[in-house]
């Protein structure tokens, strides 16, 4: 069951977004999250940000 949407601050480094999404489960410490009408910058932004960290890992 989907939970309220709320506003998401990505506060990443030297980048800052926000966007819009709503929770789709919540299971322990996980949450999932579907990001409603992001803005390609910011889905961009995050790709970037999990490629780096894959990469440095």
């Amino acid at each position: 069951m989907a939970g309220p949407e709320t506003n998401v601050l990505f506060s990443l480094p030297r980048r800052q977004r926000s966007g819009c999404a709503r929770a789709t489960y919540r299971r322990e410490s996980d949450l999932g999250l579907v990001f409603l009408g992001s803005l390609p910058d910011v889905r961009s932004i995050i790709a970037g940000y999990v490629m780096d960290e894959l990469l440095a890992s």
